[in-house]
């Protein structure tokens, strides 16, 4: 199951899952988000989806 719990100061977030939950979090989002953008816009979004990927994965991994 994940959890997600407010930092202290309510800046962020802490996501907490097994090894599981973690990787079927990171497949659902990169389904979604993998493709062409279609503007400017979209590829931010893209590039800070792919940024919070990379955190979800170093997490299931074991680096985080």
């Amino acid at each position: 199951m994940i959890k997600v719990k407010l930092t202290d100061n309510y800046t962020g977030v802490q996501i907490t899952g097994d090894y599981n939950d973690l990787n079927y979090l990171y497949d659902c989002i990169f389904h979604l988000v993998n493709g062409d953008p279609k503007s400017i816009e979209e590829e931010i979004m893209q590039n800070h989806l792919f940024g919070f990927l990379y955190d979800i994965r170093h997490a299931y991994q074991g680096d985080r």
